[in-house]
């Protein structure tokens, strides 16, 4: 259900929820000060303790957010390393058929989404982070051939980058798999049939 739910729907209903849950009512009034020599009622003594403070608050939900708990939903429901990597495969198909047709701006979205990709996955598994910004120069190398619109470059810095995959596989496990079984090679079939790489 949350997956179907836009990002920003999602963290302003749990920031609603935690303001509710940890702002708390405020304090009842103090009790009525003594009854005045004429016979009057004294002044309402004053309102009990209120609940934290916004920034206290704040950093609940900071938090919450930037620690991976996965008892917390929001956590359970995101994709780990093997979703991120499907993604990859999906963006290097692409950004190598842009290219091979000289769609340069094409293969040049295709190598931005890669590194958008590449981002979450030291949010979401902090423990590939390391391995994750040590391969991130291949992607800089592949968008300057791209920006220079040099196919030859372009190649070269395309086999590092899935060399870099490779190297990062044969010492990697998930989900109690080896993954050095996965070996990544030049695409030779685009993954959709429906797109037109030349572009219009």
């Amino acid at each position: 259900m949350l997956r179907k739910l836009g990002p920003v729907l999602i963290l302003g209903l749990l920031m609603t929820l935690v303001l509710a849950a940890c702002a708390g009512p405020q304090g009842p009034a103090g009790p009525a000060g003594p009854q005045g020599a004429a016979g009057l009622q004294g002044p309402a003594g004053p309102a009990g303790a209120s609940g934290p403070s916004a920034e206290a608050v704040t950093k609940i939900i900071d938090g919450k957010f930037t620690t991976v708990d996965p008892k917390l939903p929001l956590w359970a429901i995101q994709s780990g390393t093997a979703g991120r990597m499907r993604e990859f495969t999906e963006s290097f198909n692409l950004m190598w058929f842009a290219a091979q047709a000289g769609n340069w701006e094409f293969a040049g979205f295709e190598i931005y989404r890669a590194d958008e990709e590449l981002k979450t996955i030291a949010v979401t598994r902090p423990g590939r982070a390391q391995a994750m910004n040590d391969w991130a120069p291949a992607l800089k190398t592949l968008e300057a051939a791209a920006k220079a619109k040099d196919k030859a470059a372009f190649e070269k810095a395309y086999d590092n980058a899935i060399a870099g995959c490779n190297a990062c596989h044969a010492s990697s496990k998930g989900g109690g798999f080896e993954i050095k079984a996965i070996k990544v090679i030049r695409p030779t079939v685009p993954l959709y049939s429906g797109i037109d790489f030349k572009g219009p």
